[in-house]
């Protein structure tokens, strides 16, 4: 115990120190998570987004200590001798975690397309499960147990990948990732000690204290933003640890223990693929409908919707950790309780309701969503071939107009001076219209302008055609950043 617990404080002392680091670091090379930039984002300043890096350094630091002393022979101990032991759990964290780790990096300075993304996640998920971190049979209460084969490597690559994912979607408030981390931690921490799995106990307890070093700085206001570094680590970690806690649970409830664990943002994720499909959108695209965003929307303020996120966190931890302490029949009660008491409060909270009401709004959304694709698409091709600025600016009037905007205007500036601006005026009312504005960002976070759009406020506007216009918007700026030198040689 006298090492897990050295283990937790070096990283947590490692996670308090680095974190201010990466803070001027990020602020010297231009990290930062730009106010305004999407209308996602609710933060009123520009935030460092290279925090994900503290928590990685800082999460190998006491391993890397425990080897280097048990090597030079300084310490000798029995969880020193065990960390070897499992070679494929600590491939898996050292060489998988590694990979996600420069993925995220990687995305947080250049940024990279969604699909690529998957593909590399998809990749490191399937060496981990050859490897030998899977999970082999599907045993669940009063069911069979499932033996699943070769299903065993797909299974576990949809697990991993899903979760990975599933604490990136979550991250979108101040401490909110960090804080859901630490509580599906903590029911692997408690498995791991009464299984007596070291090496995961000592793996747990060292994420454990660099995630709460970093939450010092990153709760509410946030000082620093974990960025994609920091997410897809957690959450690609939290699986690996959660498959290995099922390989090593009891039988009968080998899976619901970490299910629960994770209940949060598995079950956000979930419900943010249905909503996306229902309403037509593409699965890549964010949003403001996940559960913090409607939280917040009943009037709560930032940081009480982090807490209420916590409490949330903790009840599927706590009965996370009863299930698996707990019989069989014991052990589904609790799981179906807590499934009822999750929906009972996020119906509370207007979440298991979709976001446009009647199947007729629904569908007219589905439609908007879809011209607004095709629209993007058509010119995305046609730009190819051509991005003179009047083609540019036809673009964005028609991506404007697809989504039901009835006024328009494009300010284009090339190195922070302003170069041209349209206007379009689709049906002019002195009425007061629904007004967002789209910054032109690339994918090296270069500014190219903004595209202003007003909808009229007449109940015919939802905010759930505002993705397809900012994935259109971005696509613009792809385009300007690629034509750059063409405009510039235009202009002289």
């Amino acid at each position: 115990m006298t090492t897990f617990f050295v283990s937790f404080l070096l990283s947590f002392a490692a996670a308090v120190i680095l974190t201010p680091v990466m803070i001027r670091m990020a602020r010297r090379l231009g990290v930062v998570d730009t106010a305004g930039a999407s209308h996602r984002k609710i933060h009123a300043a520009d935030i460092p987004r290279l925090g994900g890096a503290a928590i990685v350094l800082s999460f190998y630091v006491p391993l890397a200590a425990l080897q280097l002393l048990q090597w030079s022979g300084a310490v000798t101990n029995r969880v020193g001798d065990r960390t070897l032991e499992d070679p494929s759990l600590l491939a898996a964290l050292l060489i998988g975690g590694a990979c996600i780790a420069a993925l995220g990096l990687y995305d947080d300075l250049k940024q990279v397309s969604p699909r690529f993304k998957l593909a590399v996640q998809i990749s490191v998920a399937v060496f981990v499960a050859i490897y030998g971190n899977r999970i082999e049979r599907l045993d669940l209460p009063f069911l069979p147990i499932f033996d699943l084969g070769w299903f065993a490597i797909p299974l576990t690559v949809f697990w991993i990948v899903g979760v990975t994912n599933a604490v990136n979607l979550i991250d979108g408030l101040d401490g909110l990732a960090a804080g859901i981390a630490l509580f599906g931690l903590a029911p692997m921490v408690v498995l791991a000690v009464s299984k007596g799995n070291i090496v995961l106990a000592l793996l747990c307890c060292s994420l454990a204290g660099s995630v709460l070093g970093f939450l010092i700085y990153n709760f509410h206001p946030a000082r620093i933003f974990m960025g994609d570094t920091g997410s897809m680590f957690l959450g690609f970690v939290l699986a690996v640890v959660s498959v290995s806690t099922a390989q090593k649970g009891r039988v009968a409830v080998a899976m619901l223990t970490p299910i629960l664990a994770l209940g949060l943002p598995i079950l956000d994720t979930l419900l943010a693929i249905a909503r996306r499909a229902w309403m037509g959108q593409s699965l890549f695209v964010g949003d403001r409908q996940h559960i913090h965003h409607r939280l917040m929307a009943t009037g709560m303020s930032h940081r009480t919707t982090v807490l209420v996120m916590y409490a949330f966190a903790g009840t599927f931890a706590t009965l996370g950790v009863m299930v698996h302490f707990n019989r069989d029949r014991e052990s589904a009660l609790l799981f179906l309780l807590s499934m009822v008491v999750a929906g009972v409060l996020l119906n509370k909270v207007g979440y298991l309701v979709m976001p446009t009401g009647e199947q007729g709004v629904a569908s007219a959304i589905r439609e908007r969503n879809r011209l607004v694709r095709e629209t993007n698409d058509a010119w995305m091709a046609r730009l190819a071939l051509g991005r003179d600025f009047e083609a540019l600016a036809q673009a964005a009037s028609e991506i404007a107009f697809a989504a039901g905007a009835r006024q328009a205007r494009l300010s284009l500036e090339m190195e922070g001076q302003p170069v041209r601006t349209w206007a379009w005026d689709d049906s002019p009312a002195e009425a007061a219209g629904v007004d967002q504005a789209f910054s032109l960002q690339d994918l090296n976070g270069h500014e190219h302008g903004t595209l202003y759009v007003e909808w009229p406020d007449d109940g015919t506007f939802n905010e759930a055609v505002l993705p397809a216009v900012e994935t259109g918007v971005r696509k613009l700026a792809e385009q300007l950043a690629a034509g750059k030198s063409a405009r510039k040689a235009s202009l002289a």
